[in-house]
């Protein structure tokens, strides 16, 4: 657990050297300022977000959209998921000081899995940790 959060950190401090894209999430937003397993379920909520909005655009081209696990009410899934794996880590760290990374990185790794498209901006949201 703790090889991930360094490496997740690394990449993390990598991501604070290029420039940002702009994010939906303003940060004096009341969500930058709650704990990490708020911040990081608006985080995959945007991504939802934009993952619909990709799938309607490939729509209206004429694309034909894959059916993913998270379509519809299903979003609870996902939450669910990048819930589980925040309540792992924070059991999982000894210091509690090292809980909000190790929730943040956890809700990182699920996302990335999930949105494997979306790796940059999930990296800008963990640097911001």
């Amino acid at each position: 657990m703790m090889a991930a959060v360094a490496l997740t950190v690394a990449g993390a401090a990598h991501a604070q050297q290029t420039p940002a894209a702009v994010d939906t999430v303003p940060p004096d937003s009341v969500f930058r300022r709650a704990g990490p397993v708020l911040r990081w379920n608006v985080v995959a909520r945007d991504l939802v977000g934009r993952e619909l909005a990709r799938r309607d655009l490939d729509a209206r081209r004429g694309r034909p959209a894959r059916p993913a696990f998270y379509d519809g009410n299903n979003n609870s899934r996902l939450y669910a998921l990048v819930s589980g794996a925040q309540y792992d880590a924070l059991r999982a760290v000894p210091d509690p000081r090292e809980g909000a990374l190790a929730a943040a990185a956890a809700a990182a790794a699920v996302l990335r899995t999930v949105f494997p498209r979306e790796n940059d901006y999930l990296v800008r949201e963990l640097a911001a940790e």
